[in-house]
């Protein structure tokens, strides 16, 4: 059984996520762990959503949180704070 998580994160202009979400992607490939990994730009909201699973469901909000935030930050580009929101699906 694969444990999914919904990353919305705040913070980032559409050009920013164009610009990182391929780099972004590789950075999810390189982490054998992290599995059926989806990243987009959603208009209705103006934020990064990443979808990530985990075949162990042990605090899976925080997990997602580190893993999808040491990833942004090694890849993604941006000029203010931004803001990580978790939750199940």
């Amino acid at each position: 059984m694969i444990y999914k998580a919904k990353v919305s994160i705040s913070g980032f202009i559409e050009a920013q996520v164009e610009d990182g979400l391929p780099h972004l992607l590789d950075e999810f490939r390189q982490r054998s762990w992290l599995l059926e990994t989806q990243a987009y730009w959603d208009e209705s909201t103006n934020k990064l959503v990443i979808i990530v699973g985990y075949d162990l469901d042990i605090r899976l909000e925080e997990g997602a949180i580190d893993e999808v935030g040491d990833c942004v930050i090694a890849t993604m580009q941006f000029d203010k704070e931004i803001k990580f929101d978790v939750e199940r699906i």
